[in-house]
Parts: structure tokens; C-alpha cells; sequence
């Protein structure tokens, strides 16, 4: 994984997907990548992708990118953009695009802090 590398092809050839991550990666921008594991008791548990997408963005405004799944003690892994059918559990990891606003907003109606 040589994320330099990428970049450095991607400013040659799709300039403005280096804009958009250095955007991303920037507390100027205002914008973060949030990370928040579901229990039991959040609304998300069990829920397929495509209504989750609507209720997160309803909540908050925030987009959600992936997620990511528990695979053994400490190690999980992540998918972004999986497939509509896809279907959260208790113990993955919600990760989503949002202000730092929104992600305040996501975090108080999912009731779990963010990270693990």
C-alpha cells in the first residue's frame, strides 16, 4: 500500500482526486472521516446499507463511506463502499465523511463516542 505513490500518479492524471484528499486530510476544510462502533442497542445494528445511508444522513448530514468488521481480537477488516445489501452488525465500525459539526450531530443520535 504506497499511498505516496498513488498520489503522486493521481496529481499527473486526476488532479482533482489529490484535491479532494488533501481537502479531506485538512482541518481547513473542516471535514473528517469518523469511526464509530455499533452495540446492540444502536439503531444502525442489523440495518442493510441503503436504509442506513438514509437514516445516518438524516441524522447528521454525514455520508457514509464504509465499515469496518471485527476478525479477530484487535484486527478488523475494512471495506469502503460496500454493496447496498450489505448488512451492519453489533461490533462494526460505522465509518463516515461529515464536518466536524456533523459528526458531533452523528455521535450524540447514535449514542456511542467516536473510535474504538
Amino acid at each position: 500500500n504506497d499511498m505516496g505513490g498513488r498520489l503522486v500518479a493521481n496529481a499527473a492524471f486526476r488532479p482533482e482526486v489529490v484535491n479532494v484528499f488533501e481537502d479531506l486530510t485538512s482541518a481547513a476544510y473542516g471535514a473528517d472521516i469518523g469511526e464509530y462502533v455499533l452495540t446492540e442497542k444502536t439503531s444502525l445494528s442489523r440495518q442493510a446499507l441503503s436504509e442506513a445511508e438514509t437514516m445516518v444522513r438524516a441524522a447528521s448530514g454525514c455520508i457514509v463511506i464504509g465499515y469496518a468488521r471485527p476478525r479477530g481480537p484487535g484486527e478488523y477488516v475494512t471495506a469502503l463502499n460496500p454493496p447496498a445489501s450489505f448488512h451492519f452488525q453489533p461490533g462494526d465500525a460505522l465509518l463516515v465523511m461529515g464536518s466536524l459539526e456533523n459528526l458531533k450531530r452523528l455521535e450524540a443520535w447514535l449514542g456511542v463516542p467516536q473510535g474504538r
